[in-house]
């Protein structure tokens, strides 16, 4: 029976002692608490603190990238802006170009085709107004240029060259008569300017062009005009239909 309680007492006092070392263990896991890693675990007393590795932002070899790819197509598009407006202005001077010539060539064949056999006194000899040379061309006509003027007038085509070798084509007009001329510019910026004159022959195989106009007796059946400007050469023929003799 004594043996029995002393077992009993032992068995007691064993449970008092492990239920007063867990309270023990609680209290101090309670005022020391350890850190929680990211998973929610707590480390090892001598493990190094958890680091937490996102990235935010852009790396600097992002960013060059970023900048070099920038000015690869600010490049490109400033190049198709200025081949954009060069073409643009390219194609404005040509039209301009043709439209002065056209312009040019009405006012040449309404003088040439108007023009008239007249003569004035040199020395009591009776001299035809009409002079034909390679780079000049005169006649008497009753087409002016400006508009208002009144009576026949003698327009001379001349062509000068300029600094840079380019060739224009001048036209002035006076009033037979008077003293007054009046001038100005018909073609420029032109690589070739010229005139030839067809001198009719007894046979066909004797009519040819020729340069320069010297039949004080009659004038030349057509008149060549020939304008060359970079990549188009164009001539027009325009008959003299007061040709003959003066």
């Amino acid at each position: 029976m004594m043996d029995m309680k002393s077992c009993e007492l032992r068995a007691t006092s064993y449970e008092f002692k492990n239920k007063t070392r867990n309270r023990s263990s609680a209290h101090t896991a309670t005022r020391n608490p350890q850190p929680a890693t990211r998973s929610g675990c707590f480390p090892a007393r001598n493990s190094q603190p958890a680091t937490c590795n996102s990235p935010s932002g852009f790396t600097l070899l992002e960013m060059l990238l970023a900048i070099s790819i920038f000015a690869v197509i600010a490049v490109l598009v400033g190049a198709a802006m200025r081949l954009g407006y060069r073409s643009a202005e390219s194609g404005d001077r040509k039209i301009e170009t043709v439209e002065r010539l056209r312009r040019s060539i009405d006012i040449m064949e309404g003088q040439i085709q108007s023009s008239l056999p007249l003569t004035f006194d040199d020395e009591g000899e009776p001299v035809e107004y009409f002079a034909g040379e390679r780079k000049s061309l005169t006649v008497a006509t009753n087409y002016s240029i400006w508009e208002g003027r009144k009576g026949y007038v003698v327009a001379q085509y001349v062509v000068r060259n300029d600094q840079s070798g380019k060739e224009s084509l001048y036209v002035s007009e006076t009033i037979i008569g008077t003293e007054g001329k009046n001038e100005t510019v018909l073609l420029k910026d032109c690589d070739l300017i010229e005139f030839a004159y067809l001198e009719k022959g007894l046979t066909k195989e004797s009519t040819k062009w020729v340069d320069q106009w010297s039949n004080a007796d009659t004038g030349p059946e057509r008149i060549r005009v020939r304008v060359r400007s970079g990549t188009w050469d164009y001539s027009l023929v325009i008959p003299v239909r007061a040709g003959g003799e003066a």
